[in-house]
């Protein structure tokens, strides 16, 4: 017990010096980088020692920590001095090392290991009405409450060692309580789907001084594609949102759906090198699904578009330092399919447990019983 407690001792004081030179370390690119591949080559020893996994799946979670190391070397020194702390803090240490031992105490216990990350969508307000939107069913009146988000994250960190969170909608941003709640969780990293055309420079800098937020901001393609899906104009204020996160110094990048109305948008290299130039440090590439508002197979691509999505994104991602995932693609980093707690559940509004914000199958609500 002595032992253990002694190695924790060592890991949190290390995580702590390391947040805490890290805004000088992000000024020397040399040292940094030093810094990064001794962090992801450990990272990668955690992954073959404990992973058992056929090669290819091995050879790709491999492949895909390293994107993420190359990510961090340019896009760290560019966020504020807090936002850089709580990136490598909150997940480095929160996430992984201060929530492992909560993990195992909960596998011991019920015999399957807990999920790691919850997604929340507080409230399903919007004031977009995006063609296929997965959220378009779901019912606008009634939000959680601001002391209900605050314990399933209490809940979270205390029952299963998640610090870090994925807030959906709705627009979260319309939700007033948002900030309040980020901000009751400081030792949480909050990843926040956004259109975001409620961020401005304000917005930014309150992030940029939280530290814990990053933002994925969705649109579909080109200007056409995303005008034409979310309305005229969306596209210049996702442009001038990305400028004002930059400036602040707060981590961002892009979310798209695949249809097959955007396909050549996906599949070209220009659209990722302009997101790439835009400042976003990843992206998200999800695919459409049949549901929610006026759901239609013909947006619905084929195989052959599919795979040819797979090779556009492989391409791009080996030749830039921005971590790219394909969301169905990459299935073999996540070993599968992450639903219903195998690695996330979704929690909207209404405070349902559903198994997947593509699956709307409730059998429990966080307000009859607690999450565990």
């Amino acid at each position: 017990m002595a032992l253990g407690f002694l190695k924790k001792l060592a890991t949190f004081l290390g995580a702590k010096g390391a947040s805490a030179i890290l805004p000088h370390v992000s000024k020397h690119p040399e040292l940094l980088s030093k810094l990064v591949d001794k962090l992801i080559g450990k990272g990668i020893d955690n992954i073959r020692q404990k992973g058992q996994f056929p090669p290819k799946m091995m050879e790709r979670k491999i492949s895909a920590t390293r994107m993420v190391g190359e990510m961090i070397k340019v896009h760290l020194p560019r966020l504020a001095p807090t936002a850089q702390r709580k990136l490598v803090y909150n997940v480095l240490f929160h996430q992984i090392t201060n929530g492992e031992p909560v993990r195992e105490k909960y596998h011991e216990k019920y015999d399957e290991w807990p999920p790691t990350l919850l997604a929340i969508s507080p409230s399903m307000r919007c004031n977009l009405r995006c063609e296929g939107c997965y959220a378009g069913d779901y019912e606008k009146f009634g939000e959680l409450t601001k002391e209900e988000f605050i314990d399933i994250v209490r809940q979270g960190k205390e029952d299963f060692g998640i610090h870090f969170y994925t807030i959906l909608g709705g627009e979260p941003t319309f939700w007033s309580p948002m900030w309040e709640c980020v901000e009751a969780h400081p030792d949480c990293y909050f990843q926040i789907y956004t259109h975001a055309q409620l961020i401005d420079k304000e917005l930014a800098k309150r992030c940029a001084d939280l530290g814990n937020v990053v933002f994925a901001i969705s649109l579909e393609g080109t200007k056409e594609d995303t005008d034409r899906r979310r309305g005229p104009g969306t596209y210049d204020r996702v442009m001038q949102a990305m400028d004002d996160l930059a400036d602040a110094g707060v981590l961002y990048g892009f979310s798209a759906t695949h249809t097959t109305k955007n396909h050549d948008a996906i599949v070209g290299g220009e659209f990722y090198q302009r997101m790439f130039d835009k400042g976003c440090a990843f992206g998200w590439i999800f695919q459409y699904v049949p549901i929610g508002r006026d759901a239609t197979m013909d947006l619905v691509v084929s195989p052959e578009q599919r795979l040819e999505r797979f090779r556009a994104i492989s391409k791009f991602r080996d030749e830039h330092p921005i971590a790219l995932f394909d969301f169905w693609n990459d299935g073999e980093v996540t070993d599968g399919c992450m639903a219903w707690g195998r690695r996330y559940v979704h929690i909207p509004s209404s405070g349902n447990v559903e198994p997947c914000v593509f699956l709307h199958f409730p059998k429990d609500n966080i307000r009859d019983k607690p999450l565990v």
